[in-house]
């Protein structure tokens, strides 16, 4: 993926030796009013998963504007062709840190964490329609990195695990503050927030 807004994937031969173009994916172009200009931008990483279980990986991904206004979004990609067949818009200026993926509540599909510059979505991938429906969000400050999906208090429920920043903050009508948070992966319930000095 690069910043320019295109994620490429290359196929690799056994021996390592030659390397050939497999597909070039294109993410959308987005007005700011903030910014006054359209931003086509990518954030901070990938991650690859057979989401909807069909035996192919996926590349799933966000793309970056910065600008609070700007309609950040998330992007599911056949790892095969790279035609897109899922995304989810949630604004907020996008995500610089990589999504996470898991099955974070034991039903049949995968869960998509997003780090968004103001708080964090949480998406469920449904296999059966090929949607994504957002299970919950909130409104927690600029996290610049992927959130740790773990069940750090042994309760048999997984929590998420990020830092928020003041660091970069895009927006003075939007501050940001360092903080370490735990929260429920199910529903958002802030188990615990503790300051820190950066």
């Amino acid at each position: 993926a690069l910043r320019n807004g295109t994620v490429t994937a290359f196929n690799i031969t056994a021996d390592g030796k030659n390397v050939s173009q497999l597909w070039t994916f294109t993410s959308n172009s987005k007005f700011s009013t903030f910014a006054n200009t359209s931003i086509r931008e990518l954030g901070g990483g990938t991650a690859i998963e057979d989401i909807n279980l069909d035996g192919i990986n996926d590349v799933i991904f966000t793309d970056d504007g910065g600008a609070y206004d700007w309609p950040g979004e998330v992007y599911v990609l056949n790892g095969t062709t790279g035609r897109q067949y899922a995304s989810a818009t949630f604004g907020q200026g996008g995500s610089f840190g990589a999504v996470s993926i898991a099955n974070i509540d034991n039903d049949d599909n995968h869960e998509i964490i997003v780090p968004s510059y103001y708080g964090v979505y949480v998406y469920d991938y449904n296999t059966t329609t090929g949607n994504l429906s957002l299970k919950w969000n909130n409104s927690d400050k600029y996290i610049p990195n992927a959130i740790v999906i773990k069940d750090i208090d042994y309760d048999n429920e997984y929590e998420l695990i990020y830092g928020t920043t003041n660091r970069s903050c895009t927006s003075v009508k939007r501050p940001c503050n360092n903080r370490l948070m735990i929260v429920s992966a199910g529903n958002g319930y802030v188990e615990k927030s503790l300051n820190f000095t950066a």
